[in-house]
């Protein structure tokens, strides 16, 4: 039995992708029902997935939630999805293994199906029990799963790396193309650029459209500004810092 924890967009997604797979899938989130971690605490085999909200509060990652839910599980196999820096990755006992998604809120379903890497971060031990659980991702039976998913293991500071400095160095990528469009943008085709551009491997072809699909510029969404925060504020990035004072600029 795998109990999901959180269900927004992300917890959601993976609980109905295990469920799909043939697992045992018990979702808990007081927002839409009345289970409890305590209800299923001892079944054998259990396993927890923990999809929770890390808000940014005055710049520092809020895991308080985690920590609440960590102290209730005990020494049951965690996976955890939430994004998380290292410094506070580093303080969570050895049973939690880390794998940051990378899911957008529009098309969670659609991105976990293509997902070509899963990161686990732990110890060997841990990510060898989350691979397997997984590891119907790579059955061509499931029809769900449109690409194989090369599983890669390394330790837990280094998977949130991962996920922060994916989140971050896109963030960069949507602030630097908007402000030029939003400088120049009256000197050359936007358009034509970034869909030459795009064709470079060393670039590639997203994140450089403008303005949004709302009309807007700089980056937005659930992920991007409080990531880009909080990993500023961990790595005292000078760079980060001038994409924030830049996006709040597009964003006037």
């Amino acid at each position: 039995m795998i109990l999901v924890i959180g269900c927004g967009f992300v917890g959601e997604t993976v609980a109905k992708s295990l469920q799909e797979a043939g697992h045992s899938v018990i979702r808990i989130d007081p927002k839409y029902n009345d289970n409890t971690i305590d209800m299923y605490l001892g079944t054998p085999e259990l396993g927890v997935v923990i999809c929770v909200p890390t808000p940014t509060v005055d710049g520092i990652c809020d895991d308080s939630i985690i920590r609440e839910v960590l102290e209730e599980l005990g020494d049951t196999p965690v996976l955890l999805k939430c994004t998380v820096p290292p410094n506070m990755l580093e303080t969570y006992p050895e049973n939690v293994t880390y794998n940051p998604e990378f899911l957008r809120a529009k098309t969670a379903e659609e991105d976990f199906k293509k997902q070509k890497h899963f990161i686990l971060g732990g110890t060997p031990e841990n990510c060898e029990i989350w691979k397997n659980q997984f590891s119907y991702l790579n059955n061509p039976k499931i029809k769900r799963i449109l690409s194989p998913v090369e599983f890669i293991e390394t330790d837990r500071a280094t998977a949130s790396m991962v996920k922060y400095v994916h989140n971050c160095w896109l963030a960069t990528k949507v602030a630097f193309f908007h402000e030029v469009m939003n400088n120049v943008g009256d000197k050359y085709n936007h358009k034509e650029m970034v869909n030459i551009l795009g064709k470079f491997e060393n670039i590639g072809p997203s994140h450089m459209s403008a303005p949004n699909d709302d009309g807007g510029l700089g980056f937005g969404g659930h992920c991007f500004p409080k990531d880009v925060e909080a990993f500023r504020n961990f790595s005292k990035s000078e760079i980060l810092q001038q994409v924030i004072d830049t996006n709040s600029k597009l964003k006037d």
